[in-house]
């Protein structure tokens, strides 16, 4: 395994046994429920629960010089009582409140803890490198074996001793109001609260004594020079650098459960039932979602943070933070039992058109930097840690990116020949505005050359539009017999 990041940073791994990488492991989900109900009054329902879950971990047999590596923690007190109520104040079925809140656990992904058998720095010895590392390689050489000396410090990655599964408690309050006959109105306030999240932190250390400098330019590079003549501001950040309190490995990344997330979001949605020929459904959701340093990484990492010393400061917008979204969906089937002529009926019956329309603010992303400093810190990044690489004077997920929007349409015609016996075609068009969802920005915001930052032109230009999900118009025939 080879790879660049961040430009100047890369990494080789080998597999100790000969096995490409195979591994084989299981683990076992059990989960338990129990839930009663009651009405205390005819127009008052109170529901209530309990569920516990538990996921197993397999034993590990670690590297007899990291103990760590021996074991991770099978998380055993995973109780999650529920609650919830739904009440007709009117009694006349009008009007209907609605609340509950819980708490609800997660799981260990399977690919976490496959790391955590074999990243352990002796079944997959791993190693991570910038150009200033003894012994690494110049890219793209790789390694053809085993380093050692200098170069021959292995990764290692291990769950902290009170590692758990993540614990997510949510609550929901809703009041829907029938407007007319088969409309109703729905407003939800939605709120949860993530704890327990993973983050991986390296922990192969000293404490930060030693500080940086940097110089931001208020130019773009001219050349090769690493000078600026326009300084836009100069800034300071912990740094690390020299030797490494454990002298035999690189990174000793622990897992741990320390990060958490708020969310918050009103819903307000309008269903008309299908009645005259006509269903609609609409919703616009409004929400705000912020953390700590949430990822969606799916294996594990050397170090998340910028500085893992300080998991704190990526308080900020979450990844995942939406503030705006709006969906539309709605049919239309043609109603022609008032008319009498058999043949406008088999020439107009049996049609149904159909279309959904999303609109969608974007979710945000932090200005990043390209390059390592000079004087070199144990690896790359302003810190010279590895880990995150945005900009640390602007702050984390400060920029949004480009909204979408998308309308999807579908007509479909069915022929009835008996009860059980029916025959569909249908044409379908996705994005039938062509239009064109910008799905990738140019994030680097500057460039680092020795100590100097210089502003990078193409940031926030666009790097791909279109995706699986949203791509350019797209048609597709179909049909279906149903017997």
């Amino acid at each position: 395994i080879w790879r660049e990041v961040m430009n100047y940073w890369k990494r080789q791994a080998f597999d100790t046994l000969g096995l490409g990488g195979k591994t084989e492991f299981s683990t076992v989900d059990l989960a338990f429920y129990v839930e009663d109900s009651f009405k205390p009054a005819p127009n008052f329902t109170v529901n209530f629960g309990l569920r516990y879950d538990v996921q197993t971990m397999p034993e590990l047999k670690g590297n007899p010089d990291l103990p760590a590596t021996n074991r991770v923690n099978t998380d055993k007190n995973n109780f999650g009582p529920r609650v919830g109520f739904s009440w007709d104040p009117g009694k006349k079925q009008k009007t209907v409140i609605r609340a509950g809140a819980g708490m609800y656990y997660g799981r260990t992904q399977n690919s976490t803890v496959v790391n955590l058998i074999t990243n352990n720095g002796q079944r997959f010895k791993s190693y991570s490198f910038i150009p200033t590392t003894a012994g690494s390689p110049l890219f793209p050489n790789v390694l053809s074996a085993v380093p050692t000396g200098a170069a021959g410090r292995p990764d290692a990655v291990f769950a902290a001793a009170d590692f758990a599964n993540p614990l997510i408690y949510q609550m929901e309050l809703s009041i829907e109001q029938e407007v007319f006959k088969n409309f109703t109105l729905t407003g939800t306030y939605l709120s949860s609260r993530g704890q327990r999240l993973p983050v991986f932190r390296d922990t192969n250390l000293f404490p930060q004594t030693q500080t940086a400098t940097y110089t931001v330019c208020a130019t773009p590079q001219v050349g090769s020079s690493t000078t600026c003549s326009n300084v836009d501001r100069t800034f300071t950040l912990p740094f690390s650098s020299g030797a490494r309190p454990n002298p035999n490995f690189g990174y000793l990344t622990s897992a741990e459960s320390v990060i958490n997330s708020w969310y918050n979001g009103f819903v307000l949605q309008a269903k008309k039932r299908f009645s005259h020929g006509v269903q609609l459904q609409a919703s616009l959701t409004i929400a705000k979602a912020q953390d700590n340093g949430q990822s969606l990484i799916t294996f594990t990492s050397s170090n998340q943070p910028l500085n893992p010393f300080n998991v704190r400061q990526d308080y900020a917008l979450s990844d995942l933070d939406q503030r705006k979204r709006f969906t539309m969906s709605a049919v239309w089937q043609p109603s022609l039992g008032g008319v009498s002529s058999r043949a406008v009926r088999g020439a107009f019956g049996g049609f149904q058109l159909s279309g959904i329309l999303m609109l969608a603010d974007g979710r945000p992303y932090s200005g990043g930097t390209s390059g390592n400093p000079t004087p070199a810190g144990i690896l790359g990044g302003l810190v010279g840690v590895g880990g995150s690489s945005r900009v640390p004077f602007v702050g984390r997920n400060t920029y949004t990116n480009p909204g979408a929007a998308t309308v999807d349409v579908r007509l479909a015609r069915e022929f009835k020949f008996t009860e059980r016996i029916r025959w569909q075609i249908m044409a379908e068009g996705f994005n039938i505005f062509n239009r064109v969802n910008i799905t990738g920005i140019n994030a680097t915001q500057y460039n680092v050359r020795g100590a100097v930052l210089f502003p990078n032109p193409a940031f926030q230009s666009i790097s791909s539009t279109g995706t699986n999900l949203f791509r350019e118009r797209q048609y597709q025939l179909g049909t279906r017999f149903t017997f």
